[in-house]
């Protein structure tokens, strides 16, 4: 039997939890992510001990001296949680349908984009990403990529093996997260943060008072992509929805760029082509004036 009940002793939080699931076919990340949830206590600042063994991330749980009922030790401090807003805050959700169609009208004839003739609103709610302090960056980044289903189609079919490899393992916490965002519940992604935090510890920069400095998404997802097109960039082609389609994500996110570079004085040039992950826009003096970009066909 993989699945038990164990007690948990939490030193610093002076209370025991009991009943806490924890299965030993699973990788230990998700135990310590399930005391995350339960205590506040970030994993780096987890130190869990059960009959002088260690868990942290990477250990086989199977090889540990666990029994339905035993008791663990937690030490380590929570991060402190955010206070509840004063009034309750109202969400489109919330409100009646046709006060929701005014509503979106308004904001939608505000914008004055050409091409919005009519608004639809979606049923049904996806579920969302926990906010682990300040990673709002890394959850709307995720979010945007799993609404690329080759995209997460290249990250399920992924074989490699993550034991002792900081990227594979990220790329496996984000199978886990893409898997869970299927269902209807909100979705702790803390091992996935992790495994971010591991392979790229500038998102692990804490400011004043220990808590999380914000960071930014445009980092985190050129990150995120360098990583899978480094673990994928082997595997074979993938299916989606009967199409054969490439796994490689320069195949995927790259662009083939074309650059001329013409000498300020002289008629020398030189023509360069490379593929690139994403388009840089140079603002100068002369350009900084634009205060709108054109997307899609509309201005």
């Amino acid at each position: 039997m993989t699945l038990m009940k164990v007690s948990v002793k939490w030193i610093q939080g002076k209370k025991t939890l009991d009943d806490v699931d924890i299965d030993t076919a699973e990788d230990a990340e998700e135990f310590l992510s399930k005391l995350w949830s339960l205590t506040g206590v970030p994993m780096e600042r987890q130190k869990v001990m059960i009959k002088g063994k260690s868990i942290k991330p990477g250990v086989d749980l199977s090889k540990l001296p666990l029994k339905s009922g035993a008791v663990l030790t937690l030490m380590g401090t929570s991060e402190s949680l955010p206070e509840a807003p004063k009034e309750r805050v109202k969400f489109i959700e919330d409100v009646e349908d046709e006060e929701q169609q005014v509503s979106l009208a308004f904001s939608i004839s505000n914008l004055n984009l050409a091409g919005f003739k009519q608004v639809a609103l979606m049923e049904g709610t996806p579920p969302g990403l926990l906010n682990l302090g300040n990673t709002c960056y890394m959850n709307s980044t995720l979010q945007t990529l799993k609404c690329v289903p080759e995209f997460v189609q290249a990250i399920s079919n992924s074989t490699t093996v993550s034991e002792g490899d900081t990227q594979a393992s990220l790329v496996k916490s984000a199978r886990g997260v893409f898997q869970q965002l299927k269902g209807s519940s909100t979705v702790n992604p803390s091992v996935f943060l992790e495994s971010l935090r591991q392979c790229y510890p500038q998102f692990a920069e804490r400011g004043e008072g220990g808590h999380p400095m914000q960071q930014d998404a445009e980092e985190c997802m050129t990150n995120i992509l360098s990583t899978c097109k480094h673990v994928l960039q082997n595997e074979s082609a993938m299916e989606v929805e009967g199409r054969e389609m490439p796994n490689s994500i320069q195949d995927l996110f790259g662009v083939h760029v074309k650059s001329t570079l013409v000498a300020e004085e002289g008629n020398e040039s030189e023509e360069k082509e490379d593929d690139v992950m994403k388009l840089t826009c140079h603002i100068s003096a002369e350009t900084s004036h634009l205060a709108m970009v054109r997307l899609f066909g509309f201005a």
